[in-house]
């Protein structure tokens, strides 16, 4: 399962996961007490209107998650992740905020309460909870439908 890079509809936005290790050499995904750290950039880019020309970067945001040793080796983590993927591009894609947020707002611990929900099993009920207004939804205009 590849999760990154997660862009929105246009690709004027993404989360995105680098490979290798950083100029001081930290990796830039670890396993430290049982939790698997991983370095995500949000990446927001200058798009131009039509085809001609070439997309530039606006903005890089770059932070450290983790990702609960809880979930990780669980059978859960697939469907989450791939569930947590779609949530993140449908905020990309809708949320007027995206320019405001951080990597650490698509993975804090509020999301991961659905993992110990009885009822999500597949991606899409994944997402489904995870755009909660409680948890990746607080980022949407008000009224902007749930699509899963």
């Amino acid at each position: 399962m590849r999760t990154f890079p997660v862009y929105n509809n246009d690709e004027s936005a993404g989360l995105e996961q680098p490979e290798g290790t950083s100029y001081d050499g930290t990796p830039y995904s670890y396993i430290k007490d049982g939790d698997v750290r991983v370095t995500l950039r949000l990446v927001l880019w200058n798009v131009p209107r039509s085809n001609e020309g070439a997309r530039s970067i606006r903005d890089v945001k770059e932070q450290i998650v983790t990702i609960w040793k809880d979930i990780w080796p669980s059978s859960k983590f697939t469907p989450f992740m791939e569930g947590w993927k779609l949530a993140v591009k449908y905020v990309l894609t809708h949320s007027q905020e995206a320019e405001t947020l951080m990597p650490a707002d698509f993975m804090n611990s509020r999301i991961y309460t659905v993992v110990g929900m009885k009822t999500p099993t597949t991606p899409e009920d994944y997402a489904r909870a995870l755009l909660a207004r409680g948890r990746l939804g607080k980022w949407l205009p008000r009224g902007t439908k749930n699509p899963f």
